[in-house]
């Protein structure tokens, strides 16, 4: 957040969003991908060997809340 209020309200400027579409569609992929691996792979697998299944996913899933949720 201060980022943005400096490079528009301090600096008055903007962002450029002048890549090609084959590298945002990399960046989404990318990041979902890692996401995944780390929430759905080493995370679960890890909580898994310890609980039940579904209290592992349960806990992942609030993992993964917490990380997206805007503070």
């Amino acid at each position: 957040m201060r980022f943005v209020i400096e490079v528009y309200l301090i600096n008055k400027e903007t962002f450029h969003f002048l890549l090609p579409l084959d590298s945002y569609l990399d960046g989404f992929l990318i990041v979902g991908i890692t996401e995944e691996m780390v929430f759905r792979g080493f995370i679960l697998k890890e909580i898994n060997s310890r609980i039940s299944f579904w209290k592992a996913n349960g806990i992942t899933s609030l993992l993964f809340l917490l990380i997206h949720y805007p503070i």
